[in-house]
């Protein structure tokens, strides 16, 4: 589908209090509402994974800090890897 792009997107939520990139990655999910896919969720209780699916222009949005390679967008995307996703650091070394 030309124009549409896959990403995953990692965040770290350590805090009793939303973290920052939490709150973004959810106002972000709303201001793009009906264009984007979630294909897939998961967190382990300090960490949330999204993989997602939408327009360019909407993955193009995503702070490049949030991002993460994985199976789902693909290891070596334009985009480099989140340095603290553990994810990351085991493909990159």
């Amino acid at each position: 589908m030309p124009g549409f792009c896959k990403a995953t997107i990692f965040v770290e939520d350590f805090d009793e209090v939303p973290a920052h990139d939490f709150l973004w990655v959810k106002m972000w999910l709303e201001k793009w509402n009906e264009n984007i896919a979630v294909s897939k969720y998961s967190t382990g209780g300090w960490e949330h994974i999204w993989d997602v699916f939408g327009p360019k222009e909407a993955i193009e949005e995503i702070p490049e800090n949030l991002l993460c390679g994985s199976d789902w967008a693909g290891i070596s995307g334009k985009k480099t890897c989140s340095s603290h996703c553990r994810t990351c650091r085991s493909v990159q070394t």
